[in-house]
């Protein structure tokens, strides 16, 4: 089974929690999760946006634009 954090180095305001390879981020519905998956690590992709430049993100570009 999986388990999930909350990483104390995420400054978007848009990430809930992670695993290896996974991130939840807030959805496009009230309650809801978006969630992001690779194969083997989501490392690369936390290091950039959630740790980063989150602004950049197309996940959060999206929900930005959405409220």
């Amino acid at each position: 089974m999986a388990r999930h954090y909350v990483s104390p180095a995420a400054i978007c305001p848009f990430y809930k929690m992670e695993e290896t390879t996974k991130v939840y981020c807030k959805g496009i519905e009230e309650g809801a999760l978006s969630i992001q998956s690779w194969k083997t690590d989501a490392k690369a992709y936390k290091d950039r946006y959630c740790k980063g430049a989150w602004a950049r993100c197309p996940v959060a570009r999206m929900l930005f634009d959405k409220e």
